[in-house]
Order: structure tokens, then C-alpha cells, then sequence
């Protein structure tokens, strides 16, 4: 795989993924090289439901963003990060894939309000809880 370094002051990007079952999405943990700050917002079904607080920081890291919401099977999610710095992706498809048992995601961008297909994939964690 061949990871490439691609600015991000433009569209923000991230993933589409639906979950098999309830969890709380706790934590998002993304590789940067920030140059100043960026945050995550969290759509739901195409409405804005989160967003993160800005991460501050210089150079290439992996940066911790809480979330904190509780996500649902039968809907549709999308995490998305923007801020100044450049991205750390890993040139792969962009077919949907599954992660674990619980998750299946597709890489994406977002341009204005619209949700686009993305050629390469974020290196993203996302840390969750299950839920009752």
C-alpha cells in the first residue's frame, strides 16, 4: 500500500458507515500532519447531528477527536475531518468494506452539502462502545 499525503484546507473527508447493531461512537483518531487545527463533524442520514472541538497541533500525529453519539443500525453515517495541514491516506478502491463485525465503510468526501465517492482511504480510528 502506498500512503500519500494529500492537503486538506479544501473538502473535508472521512468515511461513510452504517453499524450492524448500537454503539456509541466515543473517540475518532485520524493521522495528520496538522499544520494549526482541525475538527470532525458527524452526519446522520445527510443532517449534521456532531461535531468535535478543534485539535491544535504541528506536524504528522495521530490526533484524538470525542464524540461521544450514540449510533443506530438502519441508518446512514458519515464522519467527516477538515481543518489546515494535509491528510494521511493509503491508496486502496473505494469499494465498501467491512471493519469488524459491526461496521462497513466507504471512503468519502464532502463538497458543499453533498456527500462524494473518494478514491483513497483516511487512515481513521474510530473507538466505540457497544450499547444496550
Amino acid at each position: 500500500m502506498e500512503i500519500v499525503n494529500i492537503f486538506f484546507s479544501a473538502d473535508p473527508r472521512g468515511y461513510e458507515f452504517t453499524v450492524s447493531k448500537p454503539v456509541t461512537l466515543c473517540t475518532l483518531k485520524v493521522e495528520l500532519d496538522l499544520r494549526g487545527c482541525a475538527s470532525a463533524f458527524l452526519l446522520c442520514d445527510g443532517a449534521k447531528v456532531a461535531k468535535t472541538k478543534n485539535v491544535d497541533g504541528t506536524g504528522r500525529a495521530w490526533y484524538s477527536m470525542l464524540l461521544n453519539y450514540h449510533c443506530l443500525p438502519g441508518k446512514s453515517y458519515c464522519i467527516f475531518v477538515h481543518g489546515s495541514g494535509e491528510f494521511v491516506y493509503t491508496d486502496k478502491n473505494n469499494l465498501k468494506r467491512p471493519v469488524g463485525d459491526i461496521f462497513t465503510v466507504q471512503s468519502k468526501y464532502y463538497v458543499g452539502s453533498s456527500v462524494q465517492n473518494n478514491t483513497y482511504a483516511l487512515n481513521m480510528k474510530l473507538l466505540f462502545e457497544e450499547s444496550p
